[in-house]
């Protein structure tokens, strides 16, 4: 699955147990401090041993809980 197709498979997922959620873009180049952040939580910034960057990622009170596979095996 690309990933706009699992960014909308989780907005469905969340709207359909209706779980409030923000969606921060960090495509946007104003978002790129908020962006860099969240992939230090996660542990996917730049220099961690994951090789790319991964969307979407869901967190939970500024704690990683996962990307869309493993939020929607929950």
């Amino acid at each position: 699955m690309e990933i706009k197709e699992e960014c909308k498979a989780l907005e469905a997922l969340m709207d359909g147990m209706r779980i409030g959620y923000t969606v921060v873009d960090g495509s946007l180049p104003t978002r790129s401090r908020v962006r860099t952040a969240l992939w230090e939580v996660s542990g996917k910034a730049i220099g961690s041993s994951v090789p790319k960057k991964d969307y979407p990622q869901v967190f939970v009170d500024n704690r990683y809980i996962g990307d869309y596979k493993q939020v929607a095996h929950l």
